[in-house]
Protein backbone atom coordinates (compact mmCIF):
# COMPACT_ATOMS: atom_id res chain seq x y z
CA UNK A 1 0.00 0.00 0.00
CA UNK A 2 2.66 2.69 0.50
CA UNK A 3 4.28 1.99 -2.89
CA UNK A 4 0.82 2.43 -4.32
CA UNK A 5 0.91 6.28 -2.92
CA UNK A 6 4.69 6.66 -3.28
CA UNK A 7 4.36 5.69 -7.21
CA UNK A 8 2.25 8.22 -8.31
CA UNK A 9 4.40 10.75 -6.22
CA UNK A 10 7.20 10.34 -8.28
CA UNK A 11 5.38 10.21 -11.40
CA UNK A 12 4.16 13.95 -10.82
CA UNK A 13 7.52 14.61 -10.04
CA UNK A 14 9.03 12.99 -13.44
CA UNK A 15 5.99 14.95 -15.34
CA UNK A 16 6.30 18.59 -13.50
CA UNK A 17 10.19 18.13 -14.25
CA UNK A 18 9.45 17.20 -18.04
CA UNK A 19 6.52 20.27 -18.25
CA UNK A 20 9.16 23.01 -16.99
CA UNK A 21 12.05 21.64 -19.27
CA UNK A 22 9.16 21.97 -22.32
CA UNK A 23 7.82 25.40 -21.29
CA UNK A 24 11.45 26.45 -20.70
CA UNK A 25 12.35 25.31 -24.43
CA UNK A 26 9.24 26.94 -25.89
CA UNK A 27 10.16 29.78 -24.25
CA UNK A 28 13.73 29.67 -25.78
CA UNK A 29 12.61 29.61 -28.90
CA UNK A 30 9.97 31.92 -28.84
CA UNK A 31 12.59 34.47 -27.20
CA UNK A 32 15.02 33.92 -30.20
CA UNK A 33 12.62 34.03 -33.92
CA UNK A 34 16.43 33.95 -35.54
CA UNK A 35 16.22 30.03 -35.09
CA UNK A 36 12.94 29.16 -36.43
Amino acid sequence: MDKLTEYPKIIQQILNEYVELCVKRSYRVSESPSQS
